[in-house]
């Protein structure tokens, strides 16, 4: 049985998920915040950047100058927990 959306299901889907890399994707670190749903970002290589946080989930995670997010190319993050 599908479990229905919201909050409380999203966070067990994340905790429960085995994460790996897709191609494309890249972990990198928040170096700062920027205003609602921007954050600035540090890639491996060094090289900031600026992403954006998909509203849908700033109610059900936050995040703190200094986590790990996995960023896609186009520059969506999905936070690790």
């Amino acid at each position: 049985m599908a479990a229905k959306g919201g909050r409380k299901n999203l966070k067990r889907a994340v905790n429960d998920a085995t994460l790996t890399l897709q191609p494309g994707q890249s972990v990198m670190q928040v170096v700062s915040l920027r205003g609602s749903n921007m954050i600035e970002v540090i890639d491996a290589k060094g090289e900031k950047t600026l992403a954006i946080f998909p509203a849908k989930f700033q109610k059900s995670m936050w995040i703190k100058r200094g986590v790990m997010l996995f960023c896609c190319i186009c520059l969506i993050v999905y936070m690790i927990m």
